[in-house]
């Protein structure tokens, strides 16, 4: 099967996302996947240094420059406009995208009115901003979320509020995305 991980950030940025991302991206290898990460070049070092197309560990990964479109509290969002031209042309049988206020879900969100399966991890998080701003957020975030086909929560709360903003039950299913001891993926 040829599945597309749909990212804002990948490897060498260190963080959450980050981690996951690589961790399901090489388990779906390891399972026979032709796998694809379409991602920024945005990693806090010089970009310019990030190759566009590379293959780590057997994964293929496209990277595109990243311009800032909309500035929030604590960061901005980017548009990626190389991703919209490699995602549309991509071929991929499904297509799982991470955070859902990311550039990278609304790709996931474009494919999905192509008629293919789309997976969402929202990685959902409330603001700080007021009601007003928590509203538009979750407004969003429905839109988006109403394209997948299954939704994977990573937390008890995180279900909990997606289940909150109306998400059907059987469409999400909670997975634990933590390492044990010995840095091995606990799913």
């Amino acid at each position: 099967m040829k599945i597309s991980l749909l990212t804002p950030r990948f490897k060498p940025s260190i963080g959450g996302i980050e981690i996951l991302v690589y961790e399901t991206a090489k388990f779906l290898a390891s399972r026979q996947n032709l796998v694809k990460i379409y991602t920024s070049r945005l990693t806090g070092i010089n970009e310019q240094r990030l190759s566009k197309v590379e293959i780590i560990e057997g994964i293929q990964v496209f990277r595109s420059s990243s311009f800032p479109l909309l500035p929030i509290k604590g960061g901005m969002v980017n548009i990626m406009p190389s991703m919209i031209s490699n995602v549309l042309r991509d071929k991929s049988d499904i297509y799982h995208s991470f955070g859902v206020g990311s550039f990278p879900s609304i790709m996931g969100h474009i494919k999905s009115k192509q008629k293919k399966p789309i997976v969402i991890t929202p990685l959902l998080y409330s603001t700080t901003e007021g009601k007003v701003a928590q509203t538009i957020i979750d407004k969003f975030s429905m839109n988006i979320l109403g394209s997948a086909e299954k939704i994977i929560a990573q937390t008890k709360s995180e279900k909990k509020y997606l289940e909150g903003l109306g998400v059907k039950k059987e469409k999400i299913d909670r997975k634990s995305t933590r390492l044990n001891s010995s840095h091995e993926w606990i799913s």
